[in-house]
């Protein structure tokens, strides 16, 4: 080999290592022991005067107190608040702000809301979904408010 081949050959095969570890790296073969997270949200629904609803999030799995046909906790909670108002929380209220519910366990649900929250209005909306959304079901204990800045804040009943 020339001193010219061995100046060439040295590059060129830096180049094919480069390209093969990129390659690798962008877009080679999965990991088949690695699972995705699952990432489940729903949208607000929307009333007719343009007040969104708030849905549950889906979970993976149902908690340990539901049967496979009963609703879940956060569910029933937000009916009946949404019952307790007549069908639509007014805007007054600090529940108006709830865009989500859903089931963390069989005792807690984590209210969703689109605003940012002082300690004292996140202490109201757990009140409020305590005593609106389930003063005659013991089953829930628990409430988690998440405000615009996720951050979550526990409250016991």
């Amino acid at each position: 080999m020339t001193s010219r081949t061995r100046s060439l050959v040295g590059p060129l095969v830096a180049a094919a290592a480069a390209a093969a570890l990129l390659a690798a790296c962008a877009g080679g073969t999965p990991d088949p022991t690695r699972t995705p997270e699952p990432v489940a949200t729903t949208a607000p629904a929307v009333t007719d005067e343009g007040t969104p609803t708030p849905e549950p999030l889906e979970t993976d799995a149902p908690a340990a107190s539901e049967s496979a046909d009963a609703e879940s906790l956060a569910e029933d909670a937000w009916e009946a608040v949404l019952a307790h108002f007549g069908g639509e929380v007014p805007a007054s209220s600090p529940l108006s702000a709830v865009i989500a519910t859903e089931d963390i366990s069989a005792d807690t649900i984590r209210v969703h809301v689109d605003d940012e929250l002082t300690d004292a209005d996140r202490e109201e909306v757990a009140r409020l979904t305590f005593e609106l959304g389930a003063a005659d079901d013991q089953a829930l204990r628990s409430v988690v408010v998440r405000d615009a800045t996720g951050v979550d804040s526990d409250h016991e009943r």
